[in-house]
């Protein structure tokens, strides 16, 4: 009886105790929960903005930045059948996450709001990992390194649109695997191993390509490049849009399946003051029962009114974001030439001059000014259009 009187009041006691917390000083518990000192975290955390809000800790191996985009463009057009059309479209409207963790991991998440699939759901850009530790090894869905306009990006790049041969062929993002190296302070090699995907999901029917590009850079002016794609087996449905997104699609050849292909181009800049000229070929061939292939060049030349130039960055191969160098902004004039032919059992061509001009009201912003000329000839049925196209742009 003396026991269970004993065992009442011990547990009573214990029940009317204050209740105490991991890391209360007072509670013996709390010496399990609690970090160790050599794996204590430095709470100190700095906020900065450039070209995106970053956080990051006290020596930076911990970082997040937060950005995105708005792209909003106009377009009026004329032709054979195209009589005063105007459209109006957001093309890019952006949203990305990026930062390192533990100073030895990268990571980056981009979607886009303004290019869902059929489906509804939100664009996948960009989403991916990198880690140090396996010499930086990139996991996840990027870019194909492919072409020095496409892998220049859309914020940068001289003229509204990306060149036809460009939109035609190159392969944008897709989930893989891959590196890229910077041999010296002028010579760069990217390569990797990607399965093409749909919104950065993978199915059964997508296939297996292995993508490599190299470039280099002569006397500080002269940048060149040659990229190349071995491709499993895909659709020859490939199209391409004359320097105007809302204007349609052109097909250059439709050959049906094919069991592979090769894909490479070769590219060149050169920069010299406010001057520069830029200039790609790309060709693709299909194992087909015609055997289809699409090739095609572009040539731009942009030339700055206020005295700027166009920054390059050497660890990418690729261009830089330009900032004006007085109140005002900058002003570049711009010009190019572009050529996109496909032949399976027809020939198609496709020919369009551009002519623009981009005023650089700021860090982070643009407006960009397109007029086009452009001319198909799709197996002997020949027709042409112009068009006036306006962009208004932001990132932050």
């Amino acid at each position: 009886m003396k026991t269970r009187v004993t065992l009442i009041s011990t547990l009573a006691t214990l029940a009317l105790t204050p209740l105490t917390f991991a890391g209360d000083k007072n509670n013996p518990w709390s010496e399990l929960d609690a970090k160790p000192a050599s794996e204590a975290v430095d709470d100190t955390w700095t906020v900065t903005y450039k070209d995106g809000l970053q956080l990051s800790d006290t020596d930076g191996s911990n970082t997040i930045k937060i950005g995105g985009r708005i792209v909003y463009d106009m377009g009026w057009q004329t032709g054979e059948d195209k009589p005063g059309d105007s459209q109006v479209e957001v093309r890019t409207a952006r949203l990305y996450v990026k930062g390192r963790l533990n100073g030895n991991v990268s990571y980056k998440a981009n979607y886009d709001l303004a290019n869902s699939d059929s489906a509804g759901d939100v664009a996948i850009k960009d989403l991916y990992m990198q880690f140090d530790d396996l010499y930086g090894v990139r996991i996840g869905r990027f870019k194909e390194p492919q072409s020095l306009n496409s892998m220049t990006s859309a914020k940068y790049i001289t003229m509204i649109e990306r060149a036809g041969i460009v939109n035609a062929l190159n392969p944008g993002r897709n989930s893989g695997v891959g590196n890229s190296w910077l041999i010296n302070d002028n010579t760069t090699v990217a390569f990797g191993l990607f399965k093409e995907t749909s919104n950065g999901f993978s199915d059964n029917s997508g296939q297996w390509s292995a993508t490599c590009r190299a470039t280099h850079l002569i006397s500080n002016s002269l940048h060149v490049g040659a990229s190349g794609s071995s491709r499993g087996g895909s659709g020859t449905d490939i199209s391409t849009r004359p320097g105007h997104h809302m204007a349609g699609s052109v097909t250059l050849a439709d050959d049906g399946p094919a069991q592979d292909s090769s894909l490479y181009g070769l590219e060149a800049a050169w920069l010299n003051g406010p001057f520069s000229l830029q200039a790609e070929y790309i060709s693709q061939s299909f194992n087909t029962a015609n055997d289809a292939e699409v090739n095609g060049y572009y040539i731009t030349a942009s030339w700055f009114l206020t005295g700027e130039h166009r920054p390059y960055s050497k660890s990418g191969g690729v261009f830089s974001r330009v900032v004006p160098s007085k109140d005002g902004g900058a002003y570049e004039l711009t010009a190019r030439l572009d050529h996109s032919q496909g032949e399976d059992i027809d020939t198609v061509e496709v020919d369009d001059l551009i002519v623009g001009i981009n005023w650089y009201t700021g860090r982070n912003s643009r407006i960009m000014l397109n007029y086009v000329m452009a001319d198909i000839d799709e197996g002997g049925a020949e027709s042409d259009y112009d068009a006036l196209l306006l962009r208004f742009q932001v990132d932050f």
